[in-house]
C-alpha cells in the first residue's frame, strides 16, 4: 500500500507555528505564534506571509487555496481583496497596502512559488519567493552558517519547513520583471526567514497501518516532502520501526561527472552499506531516479527494504507504483487526489482523500 503523507497520513490543514527571521546574515530568535503576534516580525517577512500565495476569497468570505498559504495569510492578520484584475493585501490597521503585480505559481520542478508586489504608499517593488529550504538555500546569495543544521533539525522533528526570500526591484526594472523568466526573477534572493508549520498525524493513521500489517499488506510512504520529515512521520505511524536502523540514499557526483549512490545514517551522517533485512531504507527523488533508470540491478537488490520515498514529483510516484506492479504485486494507492492523480490511476486500487464531499 503506497501512502502520500500530507493530508493522507497527516491532517489536511497545517498550522504556522513559528517564524525564524534572519537579521544581518544570522538567525534571530524564533517568533512563536502561540505567544506573539506577527507584528513582531520584520516588515519584509510580514509582506511575504501576506502576499506570497495564490489564496482567493469567495463571496461568502471563505478562503480557498493551498492549506499552507491559507495558514500564512491568517496568521499575519492581513486582509485579501480584489479590485478589477488586481489583487491587494491590506494590513490590519489599513496603513499598508500591497498590490500583487504578478503571481509565480508553485512549480514542482523548481519547488518554489512567489509574487511581485508594489507597496502603495512608497511605490517600492519586491519579488517575494518561498519554497523548500533546500532549494531556497541555493537561490539565496547568502545563508547563515548553521542553515543546514537548523533546517534539518526542524525537519527531523516533523516540522514542515519553508524558507522565504526577497529581491528588491529598482524603478527601471519594474516593467521588465513582469515578463522575465522564473530563472531570471528567482535569482540572487536575500533570505528573510524560515517558516515552521505543524502537520499533525491523523489519530487513526497508526491503527490503519497496524491493521494492514496484520493482513500482511506492506505500507510505504511516497511524498514530496523532505526525507527527514517523512522519516519522522513514518516512525510515528509505525511504517518505520523506531528500534531498527535507517539509511538514507543520496547521489554523489565525481570529478568526471559520473554519479554513484551513497547510503548514510540520517542522524550521524556516517556512510554504510545496506544489509538486506536489517536496514530500513529511504530514497529521495534523485536516488530513486538513479536506481530506476540507470541501476535497475541495484534497485532489484534494495527495493523491498525501501519504506520511504521523499521529494518525489507526481511522475515519480507513478513509476514507484509501476515498479511494484512489475513484480507481480497488487498495489493500492492512497493520496489527496491532487499531485497523486497519476499514481492513483496507475494503481490496482486507489482512494483519494480530500475535504470535498466526493473524495473517494
Amino acid at each position: 500500500m503506497v501512502f502520500d503523507k500530507t493530508g493522507t497520513i497527516t491532517k489536511d490543514g497545517m498550522e504556522l507555528s513559528g517564524v525564524i527571521p534572519v537579521r544581518r546574515g544570522s538567525f534571530d530568535n524564533r517568533v512563536d505564534f502561540g505567544n506573539h503576534s506577527a507584528s513582531r516580525l520584520p516588515t519584509n517577512v510580514i509582506h511575504g506571509l501576506a502576499a506570497c500565495h495564490t489564496v482567493r476569497r469567495l463571496r461568502d468570505n471563505r478562503l480557498v487555496g493551498n492549506q499552507v498559504e491559507i495558514a500564512m495569510l491568517e496568521k499575519c492578520g492581513w486582509s485579501l481583496s480584489v479590485g478589477g484584475d488586481n489583487t491587494f493585501v491590506t494590513s490590519p490597521d489599513g496603513s499598508s497596502v500591497l498590490e500583487v503585480l504578478r503571481l509565480l505559481p508553485f512549480d514542482h520542478v523548481r519547488m518554489t512559488s512567489g509574487c511581485v508586489v508594489r507597496e502603495r504608499d512608497t511605490g517600492r517593488v519586491q519579488v517575494l519567493v518561498k519554497g523548500s529550504y533546500e532549494r531556497m538555500g541555493e537561490l539565496c546569495h547568502v545563508v547563515p552558517a548553521d542553515y543546514s543544521e537548523l533546517t534539518d533539525t526542524f525537519a527531523a522533528s516533523n516540522m514542515y519547513v519553508l524558507a522565504l526570500g526577497v529581491r528588491e526591484i529598482g524603478a527601471d526594472m519594474v516593467e521588465e520583471v513582469l515578463t522575465m523568466s522564473r530563472t531570471e526573477i528567482e535569482n540572487s534572493l536575500t533570505l528573510l526567514a524560515l517558516l515552521l508549520f505543524k502537520n499533525e498525524v491523523k489519530p487513526d493513521s497508526a491503527l490503519a497501518i497496524s491493521m494492514l500489517r496484520e493482513g500482511d499488506i506492506r505500507s510505504v510512504v511516497c511524498t514530496g516532502d523532505n526525507p527527514l520529515t517523512a522519516i519522522g512521520i513514518s516512525k510515528e505511524v509505525g511504517i518505520i520501526d523506531d528500534t531498527k536502523p535507517v539509511l538514507l540514499a543520496h547521489i554523489v557526483t565525481n570529478d568526471k561527472g559520473g554519479s554513484s549512490l551513497v547510503w548514510s545514517d540520517p542522524e550521524s551522517g556516517d556512510e554504510m552499506t545496506p544489509v538486506k533485512g536489517v536496514h530500513q531504507l529511504v530514497v529521495t527523488r534523485g536516488a530513486w531516479r538513479y536506481l530506476y533508470y540507470e541501476q535497475p540491478d541495484e534497485l532489484e537488490e534494495y527495493w523491498y527494504d525501501i519504506l520511504v520515498y521523499a521529494r518525489m514529483k507526481p511522475s515519480d510516484k507513478v513509476s514507484v507504483v509501476k515498479w511494484y506492479q512489475s513484480h507481480k504485486l497488487v498495489v493500492g494507492m492512497c493520496g489527496d487526489g491532487g499531485n497523486d492523480c497519476g499514481a492513483l490511476r496507475a494503481a490496482h486500487a486507489a482512494m483519494a482523500l480530500s475535504q470535498a464531499e466526493a473524495s473517494m
